[in-house]
């Protein structure tokens, strides 16, 4: 009895299992449609609790896109995808982040004065950041160390240091503006091994990829 007791519940834990979630719609298979309508899918869950379908051959998971994003299915059986970003479009925009019209010229460029070293406030601190940060390259624990003597030794006169702490320091070198350094551009493309026969490769081994940067040393 105690044999048939345990043998239910485990029978019942198994039936539990493989239920889908009922708060989740489960959608027809894509591959419903190329087999007929004679074609069977069980329904399980994954680890997340979310519906995926078990058939004669694995069949890839396809979790929901995030809701910025647009997932187009292409391809054999549909196992091929491209994810679209609804906000990602490259329109141009201004500093301030507002788009610009289709077309819009790139603002002009303003001349500075050879004393303008925004966003430092002087080239001393110019200096002194290019040779902790690209020079020296020093540990943040020592920057700071070297930022609270500096402090201890102008206190008498009243005066602070360049900068309060490495994050100071940090926050003022990303706030620095590029510039002006232009775009430049390579392409790269899969030249390794391919599958036998060619018709069977990937999408990506095929095209060509363009790579947009800018000179670091030009940046700097």
């Amino acid at each position: 009895m105690q044999e048939a007791r345990v043998s239910a519940m485990i029978q019942k834990q198994v039936c539990l299992s493989i239920s889908p979630n009922p708060e989740l719609p489960v959608h027809p298979h894509p591959d419903s449609e190329a087999h007929g309508p004679d074609f069977e899918a069980n329904f399980t869950t994954n680890n997340n609790g979310h519906p995926s379908t078990s058939t004669n051959e694995a069949q890839p998971e396809h979790s929901p896109p995030p809701p910025d994003m647009e997932t187009h299915f292409f391809g054999p059986a549909d196992k091929l995808y491209r994810n679209y970003h609804s906000k990602l479009t490259g329109q141009p925009c201004n500093a301030a982040g507002a788009f610009l019209p289709d077309g819009s010229p790139p603002p002009p460029l303003h001349n500075r004065s050879d004393n303008d070293w925004t966003p430092y406030h002087n080239r001393l601190e110019f200096e002194l950041a290019n040779f902790l940060y690209m020079c020296n390259q020093m540990p943040e624990k020592q920057i700071d160390a070297l930022l609270d003597i500096w402090a201890a030794s102008l206190m008498k006169s009243g005066l602070d240091s360049l900068f309060a702490d490495h994050k100071d320091l940090y926050k003022t070198i990303n706030s620095t503006p590029l510039g002006n350094v232009k775009w430049e551009c390579f392409s790269i493309k899969h030249t390794g091994i391919q599958p036998e026969p060619t018709e069977n490769s990937l999408p990506w081994m095929n095209n060509i990829y363009d790579v947009w940067f800018h000179t670091p040393l030009n940046v700097i």
